[in-house]
């Protein structure tokens, strides 16, 4: 089956919500909301989804990378387009992503199917470098646990400090044509 094939048939559509909020107090500073492309990553791993040989968990979202690009999303794309780099435990990829904490089936009798993947990049001790070096983190893509890049977007930047905590929350969409 074509890409094309596939995405006249099994339309999809991602809508990512990102917010700040100050860690001290968790008040609200910034909500934005964004529409976005799932990519060939996603679509294969769909296909993937279907198919019991493959059926060894490897195609479940699994984490949310951040990074500093800002090119747009392309359907080739196979990683965010500057990934912040970082080693150390608590960076186990060699970049900075953050697991999913949540994901939840939105009521799958309805016309659209709806799959929420939430995970937050904390705040936290400034002896982190990520969160001394003050990064404005200005895009985030959503893996699967074997790497492979789900879905990805660029947002308007967002400074990174010990006091602030950012939720990103992935809604995706299976839209029945």
């Amino acid at each position: 089956m074509s890409k094309t094939t596939l995405r006249a048939q099994a339309p999809l559509r991602g809508d990512l919500q990102i917010t700040v909020r100050r860690v001290s107090d968790g008040h609200l500073l910034r909500t934005l909301h964004i529409k976005n492309k799932i990519l060939v990553g996603g679509y294969a791993a769909l296909v993937g989804l279907l198919d019991t040989q493959d059926y060894a968990g490897n195609r479940r979202l699994d984490r949310i990378r951040v990074g500093t690009g800002s090119a747009p999303p392309a359907l080739g794309d196979n990683d965010v387009s500057t990934p912040i780099t970082a080693s150390g435990m608590a960076y186990p990829w060699g970049k900075v992503d953050f697991a999913v904490t949540r994901t939840q089936f939105i009521d799958p009798t309805a016309p659209t199917f709806e799959l929420r993947c939430s995970a937050t990049v904390p705040g936290g001790s400034d002896a982190d470098p990520f969160n001394a070096a003050n990064t404005v983190i200005t895009e985030a893509g959503l893996l699967l646990v074997n790497g492979t890049l789900f879905s990805r977007q660029i947002h308007p930047g967002i400074t990174k400090t010990s006091a602030i905590a950012i939720d990103y929350e992935w809604h995706v969409r299976f839209i029945p044509a």
